[in-house]
């Protein structure tokens, strides 16, 4: 019964996010998806090993259009730098599907020719390849929402129950916000899936007992994690996590501690490194930190030349709003906070979901508190007596202070942009949901148990 609910949800979900892929005619409405597509129209499999991994060579360098790009349609340069503000990974997932579906064309001669998958996905009305891309890496884009869902499901089973996993599965499978995002070709739902990945390795790792099944699931943590950096640099606030499974799982003052932490941060940084390698390996912008006077002594101007950072400081200059862009002055005069919480009740969520979500994350940090303050004055041990049941602080586990340690920094500092874009809030969403649901499960909510039962 578990299962067929759960694949139902997933069909649901699955319609929801793969039905009317060409929605705007494939004219290219979404600025970020426009880009991306542009970029990947140049990205390919490198012609030699000796230029593959030359950052003015290379068809695989995002930060430059190599000598000999080429494509049908819109515009390319060549031999020339170019700005690209998102993580490599997703780019070079997009154009291996796009590449996928052009071994797959064959297939078109057993569908009908009027079929979206065969005029559009695969290709068959010949399109070019900057539209063809779109076409392709929505699906996949889509795909990878729905894997979002599942390790929702996942977690929220672990975490509380499986009525409260269905739930949360399905809370989030009529997301509109979701839904709506699973239709581009942007970064955020690849790095909401492997923020994902990595707090459901984190949390599973926390209670076993043997040393080798708990390592190899924080190894695998940390490699979801440098893919969730690969994809958007915003990712980089999983290190909160990371430091409280550290904390959770070992002791400050012993060596080993300290050892396996760092051995994590290799993985992560070698598994960033694997899929972006050209934010590694392309050291020829220009990123200047200005000369910095301390008493007599003064610090030169210093380039630290790093392409990748070059556009992370950009980004940084468009979210802060030091950068006076047209598309960015409609945040002018909004509250940091309040105007995301505002745009998922009135939009992302709905206000039922909305209200439902942000108790459910009240409802988190409250018990948490509680046991934060387990060391409390005698006042205030005797006050938690007239605090209900399920708010007190045996209630909650370590694995909700993981996922309590990637919501609080990454909604802290991002809800202090100027530029708030809703989608910013994407990776903490399906986090939300959970908690949603394990609220809405909880006594006295016995009508809803009973008909998820």
């Amino acid at each position: 019964m578990l299962g067929a609910s759960l694949l139902f949800i997933l069909l649901v979900a699955g319609y929801f996010r793969l039905s009317h892929n060409g929605w705007d005619g494939y004219h290219h409405y979404h600025p970020d998806e426009r880009f991306l597509a542009w970029v990947g129209t140049s990205i390919e499999w490198p012609a030699s090993l000796a230029t593959a991994f030359q950052p003015r060579q290379s068809s695989f360098n995002p930060y430059y259009w190599s000598p000999d790009a080429e494509t049908e349609g819109v515009l390319i340069f060549q031999d020339e730098p170019r700005r690209f503000a998102y993580g490599h990974l997703p780019l070079y997932l997009g154009v291996a599907a796009t590449k996928l579906t052009d071994r797959l064309a064959p297939l078109r001669n057993l569908l009908p020719d009027d079929w979206t998958l065969t005029r559009y996905i695969l290709n068959g009305a010949n399109q070019v390849e900057y539209n063809h891309i779109v076409a392709a890496a929505r699906v996949l884009t889509a795909l990878v929402d729905l894997g979002t869902i599942f390790l929702t499901f996942l977690l929220a089973r672990y975490l509380f129950s499986a009525e409260i996993a269905l739930l949360a599965a399905l809370l989030l499978a009529l997301n509109v916000m979701h839904i709506q995002l699973a239709h581009f070709f942007t970064v955020d739902p690849y790095m909401t899936f492997f923020v994902m990945l990595t707090l459901y390795f984190l949390v599973t790792a926390l209670p076993q007992e043997n040393e080798a099944p708990r390592r190899r699931r924080a190894y695998l943590a940390a490699i979801a994690f440098g893919l969730a950096v690969g994809s958007k640099f915003s990712a980089i606030y999983l290190l909160f996590p990371f430091l409280l499974y550290a904390r959770l799982s070992g002791n400050w003052r012993e060596r080993n501690t300290w050892q396996h932490l760092a051995g994590l941060m290799l993985a992560a940084l070698l598994s960033f490194a694997v899929t972006n390698p050209f934010a590694v390996l392309d050291w020829s912008c220009t990123v200047l930190t200005p000369a910095v006077s301390l008493g007599p002594i003064r610090l030169p101007p210093l380039n630290w030349a790093n392409c990748y950072l070059e556009n992370i400081v950009r980004q940084q200059q468009m979210v802060s709003g030091a950068s006076d862009l047209g598309f960015t002055r409609q945040y002018s005069h909004t509250f940091p906070f309040l105007y995301y919480i505002e745009m998922q009740l009135k939009w992302g969520m709905g206000l039922p979901l909305g209200l439902a979500a942000f108790a459910g994350l009240f409802w988190a940090l409250a018990r948490a508190g509680w046991r934060l303050l387990a060391r409390r004055p005698d006042w205030l041990a005797r006050l938690s007596t007239l605090t209900p049941d399920w708010l007190q602080p045996h209630q909650v586990q370590r694995g909700e202070l993981i996922l309590l340690a990637w919501i609080v920094p990454y909604f802290l500092t991002t809800g202090l942009f100027f530029v708030k874009f809703m989608r910013y809030m994407q990776p903490i969403v399906p986090l939300l949901m959970i908690l949603a649901a394990g609220l809405l499960m909880r006594p006295p909510n016995v009508i809803l148990r009973n008909l998820l039962a």
